[in-house]
């Protein structure tokens, strides 16, 4: 259940007090369909009620236990060459198979299975969900799993090592390999809310911010407790396509390693990767998908039609995710620097990176929708990745001060024994997107912002602002308010638009063909953030007690000096809806009011919206050790 609030985002203070009175904005409840399916829609968005998809009430609670198994198997071969006294070679070759998941009581599990068709649209539209088992429902399969086997994973492994001159100084290193990697449990194990075996729905309470909104449901059933039968509404799916490929990684690096003086080494290195067949998700069959990509008439039949009219939002689990990444990187490394008991390393790595998904589930702040914006068009999200960092230096010492080991008595007791380790990083700061959900239909997509004509808008704002807009509170950047985009035929700002006819009703209807978005439309994460730096000390005394006896006494600095840095607050506090007079009223969801007015990108002292700092404060801790 969530608590009804007045702009229908959920914001903290007015669904706390709709609960407390008892009302609520959407009922969700997971049943037993007693093995049936949801019943089907027509062109006209009329559910078509038969005893097939209708269950005797009241309804029971389905089976929540999976046992999910595996079958993996790994091979692998290398040697090493020495092809000449300055030239080695590494050869390898690894053998991947990941196995199907499959259940121990196959028929818990069901996925939808693409029925036929000429396109990728009409065959979500034919499709029907199944049970995996060897059952009358599941239709022929060569596993008996979610998806076809991968038998071809083959990873190749090259690398080298060359001295240059002869003289043990100097050396070149490259390499190149391919990587697999196996979906992990949460993607594929979700399938658990499918029908036939369990009934996951949201039901409504009618005109979301009306005066009067449902009361609060007194069972647990929900609208599937009392007596009688009921027909199942269209339920969302949790699928995997069938033609899942295993996702892998081509990398490879070179670099030239010169020792500069004793023990120290100074290096040029270069590292790149590309990932491909990624693991995505992505909702395939949004409102108005039938309407944008089969043509459905919005005018004579249903607005807001579906691929699949038997299923709400289908999240699809694929792998239409890449990436590509490089980095060149100067370090110097060095051991007991000029004998004066300092171990440092140096790095500066200059990168970027590149995708279109940056996690599977999308769940940091800079991405506030599910996937892909346009599952059909996975390039359409092309961008920074949400952790790209142009620029990084980390410095890193451990100190053992030597100027006392020779001393005795007190003296050294006090001035011997100390070592100091720092640690110092700055980096530039992480890309994001601004989101646009002014005109979003309700579904797990918003557009990104859209620029208004003529205007120059900077990717990057001022974290040193001087005219704050609370406590630890700065503007960041003002966005002018962005342009409305609606689909026309569906009203909604998170489809394209393709090209149109007129039909024989003399309505305009979509080809599905050439669908394109506002070219005025940003790019994923093309706004980005200020730096951030940090710095670490551990200080270490060591006492001698007797020969066999030492007591180290440990101090450590975490953000040595309190220092806060600065984060744009994104997620819903980044959405260009903030200008429309519904939502800029609820400073719980756009961070402050402002109707009518300018975007206002909002940044605060040591609050980090990607949850990794919650609140940058100095920590400080001591300890002792014996050591024997």
């Amino acid at each position: 259940m969530q608590a009804l609030e007045p702009g229908g985002n959920g914001s903290v203070a007015s669904a706390v007090e709709n609960l407390l009175t008892g009302h609520a904005g959407w009922f969700q409840v997971v049943v037993d369909p007693q093995g049936k399916f949801p019943c089907v829609k027509d062109e006209d968005g009329n559910t078509l009620v038969t005893a097939e998809c209708s269950i005797d009430l009241p309804a029971g609670q389905p089976s929540f236990a999976r046992s999910n198994r595996y079958h993996d198997l790994a091979a692998y071969a290398q040697d090493n060459w020495k092809i000449t006294p300055r030239l080695t070679l590494n050869l390898g070759l690894r053998w991947e198979y990941y196995g199907v998941q499959h259940n121990k009581d196959p028929k818990l599990d069901s996925n939808f299975v693409f029925g036929t068709g000429s396109n990728f649209f009409e065959q979500i539209r034919n499709g029907q969900v199944f049970t995996v088992g060897a059952t009358p429902n599941s239709p022929a399969s060569p596993v008996g799993g979610l998806w076809n086997p991968q038998y071809h994973n083959f990873g190749p492994r090259v690398g080298f090592a060359y001295d240059l001159f002869g003289d043990g100084k100097t050396s070149i290193r490259g390499g190149y390999g391919i990587s697999y990697e196996r979906n992990f449990g949460n993607v594929t194990f979700n399938v658990i809310q499918n029908v036939p075996a369990q009934f996951n729905s949201i039901f409504q309470s009618g005109t979301v911010g009306a005066a009067n909104p449902q009361v609060l449901e007194t069972n647990n059933l929900g609208p599937f407790a009392g007596t009688g039968t009921k027909a199942l509404p269209n339920s969302s799916l949790r699928y995997v396509r069938q033609d899942l490929p295993t996702a892998y990684a081509e990398s490879w690096n070179l670099s030239l390693q010169r020792e500069v003086l004793h023990n120290s080494v100074l290096a040029l290195e270069y590292t790149g990767s590309h990932g491909i067949h990624l693991y995505s998700i992505e909702n395939s069959n949004q409102r108005g998908f039938g309407v944008v990509y089969l043509g459905t008439d919005p005018v004579a039949h249903n607005s807001i039609d579906r691929l699949s009219r038997q299923y709400g939002n289908m999240n699809t689990r694929g792998a239409n995710g890449f990436s590509n990444y490089h980095a060149l990187n100067t370090r110097l490394s060095s051991n007991n620097l000029f004998h004066q008991g300092l171990d440092l390393v140096v790095n500066y790595t200059w990168s970027k990176t590149i995708d279109n998904l940056s996690s599977s589930f999308s769940e940091t702040p800079q991405t506030e929708n599910l996937g892909l914006l346009d599952p059909f068009q996975p390039k359409l999200d092309k961008g920074l990745a949400d952790f790209d960092a142009r620029h990084r230096v980390a410095i890193s010492a451990v100190w053992n001060l030597p100027y006392a080991k020779n001393f005795h008595g007190v003296s050294k007791q006090i001035l011997d024994g100390w070592q100091f380790a720092p640690i110092v990083t700055a980096r530039t700061g992480n890309p994001f997107t601004v989101f646009d959900s002014s005109a979003n239909i309700g579904d797990t997509v918003a557009a990104r912002y859209f620029v208004p004509t003529g205007v120059s808008i900077p990717a990057s704002g001022n974290s040193n602002n001087a005219d704050p807009v609370g406590a630890n509170a700065f503007t960041f950047s003002t966005l002018p308010v962005s342009p409305t985009y609606t689909d026309p035929l569906v009203g909604s700002g998170e489809l394209p638009t393709c090209d149109m006819v007129v039909n024989g009703d003399g309505n305009q209807v979509s080809t599905g063909q050439n669908c394109r978005w506002p070219s005025n439309m940003t790019s994923r994460n093309f706004f980005r953030g200020p730096g951030v730096y940090n710095i670490n000390l551990g200080i270490t005394k060591v006492f001698p007690v007797t020969e066999r006896f030492k007591l180290q006494f440990r101090s450590e600095f975490y953000n040595l000096l309190n220092h806060s840095n600065y984060y744009v607050q994104t997620g819903a506090a980044a959405d260009a809806a903030c200008v429309s007079s519904t939502l800029a009223q609820d400073p719980n969801y756009c961070g402050l009011p402002q109707a009518g007015t300018p975007l206002a990108l909002i940044g605060k002292r040591g609050v980090n919206p990607a949850g990794g700092v919650p609140n940058e404060r100095r920590f400080v801790q001591f300890g002792l050790k014996l050591i024997f």
